[in-house]
């Protein structure tokens, strides 16, 4: 068989390429973005510490997958990220500044023709009618063109005058050229020294045919006054969204070519465009030379999104100071809070002061100095109140007390409902009895540590010496030794690393019955290795002397008996003379017997719907289950310490096992595992799986029932 050559394997992994490329755009796609409008910046300012930043300030709008504007989509926090990995903390807000927008129209002879009249109206009643959606404030221009500019309307705020003048002031020329750039230029011109915001909104069927200006003109130009430019092209006609986009992209503006039943959308989507438009504000500190630079931002409902990169100069480099910013949201446990800080420059950074103030009385309600600085911190829940709203505030401190950062968000605390329940209590009998203590928790974070104790019910006093801080993911067990009879129960505490109290539970009564003597004799012995000898050898010499008895008192054999002969003399005997009137009967054949009816074999068993590939489970660790091993003969096939299941663990419940641990079943055409609710997890590739979240599995995987016992998977026979 030839083997295929190296141009085959290369044309193989080109098509594998093509196939796959598609997928990955699509995933990267298929997310929100920023969408950077304008820059304003670099400005050379001064920090609290009095050390040179650059100041940059960015407008953006929140897009969706297909560059549509989302009006919904909140922005929380921000950062700007250089090209060399540094983020710097932004203020994020709305843009409340004025717009002043220029509407610029198509009036050329492709818009003059019969067959596109229809068409030039719908667009100047879809335009007219999006005036009202415009922000507030905004003032308003009109510019036609067609071989040249005009201004249909100079800027006015009266919206409806503006609205009249292109529903029915405006008619096309039915001949010369179609200046696009021109009109775009002028309406850019006109725009230049107008107030707050500026954007030139572009409505055209048209391509340019005059050639009088360039697209790069009209850039520059924008660029330089801060103008955005809109576009919508009408399909079918000249105008290509190439040329629209070059124009749109390079300023901060979106564009789009519609139907002529579609331009209702585009106006709208960019009257949302300009309705929320979000700031970003931050301090820099680059080194010198050009710099790349792109917006990260947390949306209200913890959606990350990124912006595309924007750059500019810096003329030195830049020294940065201590600083302080919020990752992320301040989420609500059930212990208190969580956030994550990033933290610049800790070495200059002596203390950090956290404050959580309520915004209906504005006192703060919790206040923490911490000195060891990490990514994550908790707030305690003491004093805070399910469905309230505070403010956290967090300061960078240096050693004279002045403050060096600050940050913070508004949140409401609503912890999620946790739950901790005592699922099981077993008394061990191994080498040390024990009291063994299966727990269930729902939602409960950071817990590090539980404590638990026996209660005896004779006066509801804690057992002495029962008191256990055991760390999590360890077995809870409880000694029994020296323990009397009684009723008990057993409490336990989840703890965090701080010993705050995140949830508790208590058992139901447990009835124990100490060890009679018989009993703790025995348990002596089996736990003394000296004791075991002796008892041994007792017994051993006991049997000896048995058996010397048995022999003395059995009796012994005689002398050995002689085997005699005896010889008698042979004696002639005559047979007797048959009687001929005797008649001898022929012989009989023996009666048939009725066969036995065959016994027909057992219908065969019908085997299942869909039958399981052979797969099988064997003991890995500790060296006491090497032998044991089950086939996997069904779904859902179930493993723990009980009886009722398919594969029974028989180990000690000190090692972690739990009555029903994890179960096996078989879908989509793979075997997958699931904890079954077990106290110690399920461990998979060294991590524990979610409970209820089924987890593939691959031929030899290792599976964790708990910390200490494994056992391996094979997909093949046990045999």
């Amino acid at each position: 068989m030839r083997k295929p050559s190296t141009q085959s394997k290369l044309l193989a992994l080109i098509i594998l390429l093509s196939l796959l490329l598609p997928a990955v755009v699509f995933a990267q796609a298929d997310q929100p973005s920023a969408y950077v409008n304008d820059m304003r910046g670099p400005t050379q300012v001064q920090n609290q510490a009095g050390l040179p930043g650059l100041a940059l300030e960015l407008d953006f709008t929140i897009l969706d997958a297909q560059g549509e504007v989302l009006p919904t989509a909140e922005a929380e926090t921000g950062f700007v990220v250089l090209g060399n990995g540094e983020s710097f903390n932004a203020q994020i807000s709305k843009a409340e500044d004025p717009w002043s927008i220029v509407f610029l129209l198509d009036a050329s002879k492709t818009m003059a023709a019969f067959s596109a009249s229809p068409a030039f109206k719908a667009a100047r009643t879809a335009l007219a009618d999006s005036i009202g959606q415009a922000p507030r404030g905004s003032n308003f221009a009109v510019v036609t063109f067609d071989d040249q500019p005009k201004t249909a309307q100079d800027f006015t705020k009266d919206g409806e005058k503006v609205a009249e003048t292109i529903r029915k002031k405006i008619t096309a020329k039915n001949s010369g050229n179609s200046c696009l750039y021109a009109g775009a230029y002028e309406a850019v011109s006109k725009l230049s020294g107008a107030s707050g915001r500026r954007a030139v909104i572009i409505v055209t069927a048209s391509t340019d045919t005059c050639g009088n200006r360039l697209p790069q003109d009209v850039i520059d130009l924008a660029k330089q006054n801060h103008i955005m430019i809109y576009s919508v092209g009408l399909k079918g006609y000249s105008a290509t969204e190439q040329e629209l986009d070059s124009l749109a992209s390079a300023t901060g503006g979106l564009a789009s070519m519609r139907e002529q039943d579609e331009l209702v959308f585009a106006f709208e989507n960019i009257m949302n465009g300009l309705n929320v438009q979000w700031r970003a504000k931050a301090t820099v500190y680059p080194p010198a030379g050009e710099q790349a630079a792109h917006l990260s931002v947390t949306l209200k409902d913890g959606t990350i999104i990124e912006s595309q990169p924007v750059t500019f100069v810096s003329n030195q480099d830049f020294v940065r100071p201590p600083e302080i910013s919020l990752k992320g949201t301040v989420q609500s446990t059930a212990g208190g809070l969580t956030f994550n800080l990033i933290i610049v420059s800790p070495d200059l950074i002596s203390q950090l002061t956290i404050s959580v103030v309520s915004k209906k009385t504005g006192n703060p309600v919790v206040t923490q100095e911490v000195t060891e600085f990490t990514e994550t911190y908790k707030v305690p829940a003491n004093n805070l109140d399910e469905g309230e709203e505070y403010t956290l505030i967090v300061s960078a401190i240096d050693s004279k007390g002045q403050v060096l950062s600050q940050t913070g968000a508004d949140f409401q605390f609503e912890p999620p409902q946790s739950a901790l329940a005592i699922t099981q209590v077993e008394l061990s009998t191994g080498d040390q009895p024990a009291f063994v203590i299966e727990v269930n928790s729902e939602n409960l974070e950071g817990v590090v540590k539980f404590k638990i104790s026996l209660v005896s019910m004779t006066g509801n006093t804690t057992v002495p010496g029962s008191t256990q801080t055991i760390p999590a993911g360890e077995p809870l067990t409880i000694p029994v030794e020296n323990l009397e009879t009684g009723s008990y129960k057993v409490t336990v505490q989840a703890l965090d690393g701080e010993n705050v109290v995140l949830a508790q539970a208590t058992s139901d009564e447990i009835q124990y019955e100490r060890p009679n003597a018989l009993d703790q004799a025995i348990q002596w012995i089996s736990k003394t290795p000296l004791a075991l000898v002796g008892v041994t050898l007792l017994c051993g010499v006991a049997l000896i002397g048995l058996a010397v008895i048995v022999w003395m008192v059995m009796p012994k054999p005689s002398a050995k008996m002689k085997t005699v002969e005896m010889v008698l003399p042979e004696k002639q005997r005559r047979a007797a003379p048959i009687d001929d009137s005797m008649v001898i009967p022929a012989p009989r054949r023996a009666p048939e017997r009725e066969p036995k009816p065959v016994q027909r074999p057992a219908p065969p068993v019908q085997p299942a719907a869909s039958s399981l590939p052979k797969a099988c489970i064997r003991g890995y660790a500790p060296a006491d289950l090497l032998r044991m091993s089950a086939e996997v003969t069904k779904s859902p096939f179930t493993i723990g310490r009980r009886e009722d299941n398919d594969l029974v663990v028989k180990v000690d419940n000190t090692l972690g096992v739990s009555g029903h641990h994890a179960m096996i079943t078989f879908t989509n055409g793979r075997f997958h595992i699931t904890d079954d609710k077990s106290t110690y997890g399920v461990i998979v590739k060294d991590a524990k799986i979610q409970p209820g979240v089924a987890v593939p599995l691959e031929d030899g995987m290792i599976i964790g029932l708990g910390p200490k016992v494994k056992i391996q998977f094979y997909l093949r026979p046990c045999n």
